[in-house]
Parts: C-alpha cells; sequence; structure tokens
C-alpha cells in the first residue's frame, strides 16, 4: 500500500455494518441497478437529461414504490443525478 493511502486511511472510521444493515444495502444496490437497467436503452443520442431523469424519478416512484434518496443531496437536483 503506497504511503498516502496509508496515511489517509489513519483518518476514517470503519463501521462494521450489522446483518440487518447489511441486507438493507444490498436492497438498495439491487433498486438502484434496476433502475440503471431500465434507463439504458434510453440512453440514446439525442435525449436530454431532462427525459432521461424522468423515466429515472417515474420508473423509481411509480415502479419501485420507492423515493429518490438523491434527491436535492447536495448539488444534486434531480433523481438521477444527472445535472
Amino acid at each position: 500500500m503506497n504511503t498516502y493511502w496509508t496515511q489517509s486511511l489513519l483518518y476514517y472510521d470503519v463501521t462494521i455494518k450489522t446483518p440487518d444493515e447489511q441486507d438493507k444495502m444490498r436492497a438498495a444496490g439491487r433498486l438502484a441497478a434496476s433502475v440503471l437497467d431500465m434507463i439504458e436503452p434510453f440512453v440514446q443520442p439525442g435525449a436530454t437529461t431532462d427525459e432521461l431523469d424522468k423515466r429515472c424519478h417515474d420508473f423509481i416512484v411509480d415502479e419501485l414504490k420507492s423515493i429518490p434518496a438523491n434527491l436535492n443531496y447536495r448539488a444534486f437536483r434531480r433523481p438521477s443525478a444527472l445535472r
């Protein structure tokens, strides 16, 4: 391991997740993967980020019955985190 990484890792605490937390992380990962699978065919030349974002938002809300977690998170104003 190089010196930079060794030194930078000293400043972070590692949190060991419980089995329940791990299950929730896996479920979130599956949901995120399903959004990427859904949107892939629509990512074509000429497609706008607004169009892709609306498709992602509608899929997350209507099909997955979820709330886009990154909506308005920091600089990301859209569910798909497209700028």
